[in-house]
């Protein structure tokens, strides 16, 4: 993960964090910024305390201001799903001739008018996760049952595959891509 720092003259690369992939291309590995590994990087964000959030696999990653990294919601390095249903292994991670799929979480922004971060899984589902004291809390905002772009309610809706998602930080509704839509969930 790296920044780029750009002005009228030049860009400034600036690393972040991250050793590179994981070895089976599935772990997630938390750690000091050189240490810790990425399985499939989607989507990052970044909250006003310049914390990064990015959207890794079945993990939301969290890298702190010092750089170091740690699993804010999903699954972590021991395989735990923090902050997640209990079933969410056996219905959310598909596994293929024995290898799991990389992809569960495909982008991640921050709530500022919530203090949360929201993130689309490709099972058609928008998230919402925040910390309560020192408790992980989270919300299934819609999972879309039926694939589609029907309009509607929030119980109505459907969604086909949600990503790109940005939140407006003056009232909570969140924007995001889906299939070829721009759709607005007013919360």
């Amino acid at each position: 993960i790296f920044r780029l720092d750009i002005n009228v003259t030049d860009i400034t690369q600036t690393y972040i964090a991250g050793g590179g992939t994981s070895p089976d291309n599935t772990q997630v590995f938390n750690g000091t910024s050189n240490e810790a590994y990425f399985s499939f990087v989607e989507d990052i964000a970044v909250d006003y305390s310049n914390n990064v959030y990015v959207a890794d696999g079945h993990s939301i990653r969290l890298i702190d201001q010092n750089g170091n990294v740690t699993t804010f919601a999903g699954q972590d390095e021991n395989g735990n799903y923090l902050g997640l249903p209990a079933d969410y292994e056996s219905t959310h991670v598909m596994v293929n001739n024995g290898n799991r799929y990389h992809r569960g979480f495909t982008s991640v922004a921050y709530d500022a008018h919530r203090h949360r971060i929201i993130a689309t899984h490709v099972q058609n589902e928008i998230w919402a996760f925040w910390m309560d004291g020192n408790t992980l809390q989270s919300e299934l905002i819609k999972r879309s049952e039926v694939a589609g772009s029907t309009n509607g309610t929030l119980e109505e809706a459907t969604f086909q595959y949600p990503h790109n998602i940005q939140v407006d930080p003056s009232n909570g509704d969140i924007y995001l891509a889906d299939g070829n839509l721009i759709r607005r969930i007013r919360l």
